[in-house]
């Protein structure tokens, strides 16, 4: 039976479930969370260190399957539309697509993947996350210290869209929408989701831990006095005081609030909380969570599920507030000590559970930790067999030289020989009769030879383009001509024949040679505009682009209006994208 372990990282500590099992059935093994060590200052060497720890007192011994997970608190989402949903063509041109989305990151410092969304859009609806390199080092850096080479790098985001997948539809809405939200120590997951799948997932930057903001000082006041106290029975014969400065405290991991206690448990950071800090952390998350579900235009959402830590309060608040009905969701019924949800989840898709397919241990840190470890004993083998390589064809090179010089001379003697004896044989016999002149064979005239190639690479490529269907049409120059032509009439009918606002919202063109052979060629245009004004000054600017385009000799059949929509939300613009066929036969004569 396949074995399947999921480890849910967080910068305060980590969650692990272990599931055995395929898809469709599978049982939960052990599983478990803990924390960070209170006496370790390195938060990367405390997590690794525990979690190694704890993985080794499960006995959970090998596994089939490995994912790890990390937090989405640092991760930039951004929703795309493609018109292609095949995943290999997707990552060709994802970073180039979110580039331009990702204004405060350098693109080269991130790695992108997605989880498709559900929806009934004709086009693949994607929900691209940006996760940091540095995020990635050092998630990988702690499964390394705890022994774990993971080959599947998910954020929490996506394990939870596989663990919310095996959640039955809602009994009293079987076609509706759900919403989860998933309480987690840093930030929270907001996923609503259908049969069909997820249909959007939002994460909000507070979690339970923001209850305990102002006692990270708290925290590590009594460290700091103990050490104060340390340092002062060490040096108390010394005349003059100690003038160090004590070293800097490292960085929380996955870019984490360090204003937030990471070293006290839920109970203890609740304990401190008082009734208002309790009250506003309520609010605060209601508002995200109404402001997520707000943004679902058309999505009626039939009930909301609660997961990760249960905080005193909130689901009432969030029934009074929301009217929804809200629920504790347990993903493993008759479970008396439930496991995290995302960790769950991981294991599950480990085990073979559909739901994400994000991956971000890709380019630079796909199976680095093994080439690192061998990287100096290889590079000392290739530099020792490229020498090797370098001497023994020099070598090689020089015995073939002096064999081929020999051979060739002993073949031309025993050639010219043989030579001279058949012709002095059939001079012998008949002295008029032919002879051989020399051994090198027919001699062939190179301007011939030279000529022969050059037509048969001229009918190679006639026969390359009539099979790419481009025949004798220049594209470059075709285009060209029809970008000429249209925006003559662009700029006649807009900017000298009309006093509104318009805006060019994107030009493609096409060259195109039909199949047929009496078809001439043609370029495609496709205009996409904006015209800014009511709806009767904007729909009769373009009833009088489509004739004056209509009316052109080089315009090939008819233009096509695709239709328009509203720009704005008063309809004070109107998009509309007209297709114009341009003859470049009759374009060039224009």
């Amino acid at each position: 039976m396949a074995r399947s372990l999921g480890i849910h990282l967080r910068p305060d500590g980590y969650s692990y479930a272990l599931v055995e099992g395929g898809a469709r059935k599978w049982s939960l093994g052990p599983h478990g969370s803990g924390g960070l060590a209170p006496d370790e200052p390195d938060p990367a060497l405390a997590l690794s260190e525990a979690l190694g720890r704890s993985l080794k007192e499960a006995g959970l011994g090998k596994v089939d399957q490995l994912v790890v997970t990390v937090p989405s608190m640092d991760t930039v989402l951004r929703e795309l539309s493609l018109p292609f949903s095949d995943r290999e063509k997707i990552h060709q041109v994802l970073k180039f697509e979110v580039e331009s989305d990702l204004y405060h990151l350098d693109i080269d410092d991130v790695v992108c993947d997605y989880l498709e969304l559900a929806d009934d859009r004709a086009t693949a609806t994607l929900l691209v996350a940006a996760l940091p390199k540095a995020q990635i080092a050092a998630a990988l850096e702690v499964a390394e210290g705890a022994g774990q080479d993971p080959p599947v790098l998910d954020l929490d985001l996506g394990a939870l869209a596989v663990a919310l997948g095996t959640v039955p539809p809602d009994p009293d809405l079987p076609a509706g929408f759900q919403a989860f939200l998933y309480i987690g120590s840093y930030s929270s997951l907001l996923l609503v989701s259908s049969a069909e799948g997820v249909r959007s997932a939002r994460k909000i930057p507070m979690g339970w831990r923001e209850l305990g903001r102002g006692m990270a000082a708290e925290e590590g006041a009594g460290e700091l006095a103990l050490s104060e106290v340390m340092e002062v029975h060490e040096g108390a014969e010394e005349d003059e005081p100690s003038t160090e400065e004590p070293a800097a405290a490292p960085a929380m991991l996955f870019g984490a609030d360090a204003g937030l206690p990471a070293r006290m448990d839920f109970e203890g950071v609740l304990a401190h909380a008082s009734p208002e800090l309790r009250s506003s952390f309520n609010r605060r998350l209601i508002a995200e969570v109404r402001r997520g579900l707000t943004a679902l235009a058309g999505i009626t959402v039939s009930r909301l599920h609660l997961l990760g830590q249960e905080v005193p309060g909130l689901a009432e608040a969030l029934r009074q507030r929301l009217g929804y009905s809200v629920e504790t969701l347990v993903l493993v019924p008759g479970q008396e000590d439930a496991p995290d949800a995302v960790a769950l989840g991981a294991a599950l898709r480990g085990a073979g559970v559909a739901g994400s397919a994000m991956n971000f241990r890709q380019e630079e840190y796909r199976q680095t930790g093994g080439l690192e470890r061998l990287e100096g004993p290889l590079t000392l083998m290739l530099v020792g067999l490229i020498a090797f390589l370098l001497v023994d064809s020099v070598i090689l090179f020089k015995r073939t030289r002096d064999v081929l010089v020999s051979d060739n001379q002993a073949i031309y003697l025993d050639a010219a020989a043989e030579v001279d004896s058949l012709n002095q044989a059939k001079r012998a016999e008949d002295p008029d009769s032919w002879f051989i002149k020399g051994v090198e064979g027919l001699d062939l005239d190179d301007l011939q030879r030279v000529q022969t190639l050059r037509s048969r690479v001229k009918k190679a490529r006639q026969d390359l383009d009539e099979m790419l269907g481009e025949g004798d049409l220049v594209h470059p120059q075709s285009c060209l001509e029809a970008w000429r032509l249209v925006f003559g009439v662009l700029d006649r009918e807009l900017e000298q024949q009309f006093d509104g606002r318009w805006m060019l919202e994107n030009i493609d063109f096409l060259s195109q040679q039909p199949r047929a052979k009496d078809a001439e060629p043609f370029v495609e245009v496709k205009i996409k505009l904006t015209v800014f004004g009511d709806e009767v000054t904007a729909s009769r600017k373009f009833d009088e682009l489509l004739s004056a385009f209509r009316i052109q000799d080089w315009v090939a059949g008819s233009p096509v209006y695709s239709g328009e929509v509203a720009a704005a939300a008063e309809n004070t613009a109107r998009v509309g994208t007209i297709v114009v066929r341009v003859s470049t036969v009759k374009g060039v004569e224009s």
